[in-house]
């Protein structure tokens, strides 16, 4: 797939790192669920988003408020359905590509739900409150000139929830 972010000017020729998708499923003793899906993807486009709700909804009765489609935002991963093809200048061969890959994480993630249904475990969950420093406003600050920095400008937040 096509990624051109930053100073790029060509598609990615090759994997660094595997990307990811992963799911939580909690019950609570009431037996009311929510899903939590986490992906290294910029985003869900709401097409995406609504299809793989609607087959959550069937597959495993979820309504949409117990599912949480989330992204790392991240701007090298793969191009997906309806997804700022604006912004990549993606030839007709690249978006060819693009529809049943699309399908597949489709698929994909509607099986990593059901699968993590499938193993619910007794758990206990809790949360507490941190802080990183490492968050960099790059609208703010000069990309090369980051390193040298005492003092970032622009807004951050350093909020970490665990």
């Amino acid at each position: 797939m096509a990624c051109r972010y930053g100073s790029r000017d060509h598609r990615a020729e090759g994997t660094l790192h595997p990307i990811w998708a992963k799911a939580l499923a909690l019950e609570d003793a009431a037996g009311q669920r929510a899903v939590l899906v986490t992906s290294d993807l910029l985003g869900f486009p709401k097409g995406m988003s609504d299809a793989i709700r609607d087959r959550l909804k069937k597959d495993c009765r979820l309504e949409r408020a117990q599912i949480l489609l989330n992204s790392s935002h991240t701007h090298t991963g793969p191009v997906v359905r309806d997804s700022l093809y604006n912004i990549y200048p993606l030839t007709p061969e690249e978006i060819e590509k693009i529809e049943p890959y699309s399908r597949k994480l489709e698929d994909q993630v509607v099986a990593l739900v059901g699968d993590a249904i499938k193993h619910l475990a007794p758990a206990r969950l809790s949360s507490a409150n941190g802080v990183a420093r490492f968050a960099v406003n790059r609208r703010n600050n000069a990309e090369a000139q980051i390193l040298d920095l005492h003092e970032f400008k622009g807004p951050v937040d350093h909020a970490v929830l665990r």
